[in-house]
C-alpha cells in the first residue's frame, strides 16, 4: 500500500511539474542604446522551439531548438554563422544567453554574452 501511495503521489507531482511549467511563446525585446533586440518565441506542446531573433539594424537569426529541465536549449543561425542559446524565464523576462562555438564546435561557456528581455504583453 505504502508504494501505491507513493507511487501515484510521483505521478502527480510529474505532471504538477509540467503543468506548471512555463511556455516560452511569445515576443521579448531588449531596447538599448543604438539598436532593439526582439526575440519571437513558438513553442510546441511537444517542447520544441522555433522563432527569429532580429534587431532594428537588419541583422536576423533563425531560432531552433527545445525545452530541457524548463529552459530553452538550441541554435540561433544566420547566413553568416551562429551560435548556441540557453533561455532561462525568469517570469515576464527572459534571460538569453547566447553560448559561441569553441574549436571542436561545442558550445564554449567561457564565451557567453547575456541579454536580458521583457516579453511583450499580447494585445
Amino acid at each position: 500500500m505504502r508504494r501505491s501511495v507513493t507511487l501515484i503521489a510521483s505521478v502527480f507531482a510529474l505532471l504538477a511539474g509540467n503543468a506548471i511549467a512555463q511556455d516560452l511563446s511569445g515576443t521579448y525585446v531588449m531596447p538599448s542604446q543604438n539598436a532593439t533586440l526582439t526575440l519571437v518565441l513558438r513553442q510546441t506542446a511537444q517542447g520544441n522551439l522555433s522563432g527569429t531573433l532580429s534587431s532594428t539594424t537588419g541583422v536576423q537569426f533563425q531560432v531552433d531548438g527545445m525545452i530541457h529541465d524548463g529552459v530553452g536549449v538550441g541554435t540561433c543561425m544566420s547566413k553568416q554563422g551562429g551560435s548556441y542559446f540557453e533561455a532561462h524565464p525568469e517570469g515576464e523576462r527572459l534571460l538569453l544567453a547566447l553560448i559561441e562555438p569553441g574549436p571542436n564546435n561545442a558550445p564554449d561557456y567561457s564565451k557567453v554574452r547575456k541579454l536580458l528581455f521583457v516579453r511583450q504583453a499580447v494585445a
